[in-house]
């Protein structure tokens, strides 16, 4: 095992890139930050924004350091699409492939954390957003 986040998160990265039809991007989601090619009917390829917040230490810290501890990490994936209903179907992809069968390198199994959608056409197309937040821990020792 290494002292290392990112092997699980990239592991996260590739499990969301199975999803048919789902471009990936990481970073935060905002307004202006990723533009979508868009033709003459405001359509475009649906994409997930991915937002890994780190790690935490946890409560029930061991004794061998705390470099060695416990964590818990947060990730928000925000599915964008130009219709409400793929992007209700292409979340619960994504929630079905991280839940199933799915362990980052040196973590648990992910669990969800909540979520909220919203529509956003700062653009002059309408991008309908879907989040939805996971947390898993990770045994860096």
């Amino acid at each position: 095992m290494s002292l290392d986040f990112e092997p699980g998160e990239l592991d996260i990265v590739n499990k969301i890139k199975s999803v048919p039809g789902v471009d990936v991007v990481q970073g935060e989601y905002t307004p202006d930050g990723w533009k979508p090619q868009v033709d003459q009917q405001g359509l475009f390829k649906p994409y997930a924004t991915i937002k890994f917040n780190g790690g935490f230490p946890t409560l029930d810290n061991g004794i061998v350091g705390p470099d060695k501890d416990t964590y818990r990490n947060t990730l928000s994936i925000y599915v964008v699409s130009p219709d409400d209903q793929l992007t209700r179907k292409l979340r619960n992809q994504i929630r079905v492939a991280l839940l199933t069968n799915f362990q980052p390198t040196d973590g648990s199994s992910l669990r969800t954390t909540g979520g909220f959608s919203f529509v956003d056409s700062d653009l002059g197309y309408n991008r309908y957003v879907h989040n939805i937040g996971f947390a898993y821990y990770t045994n860096l020792s």
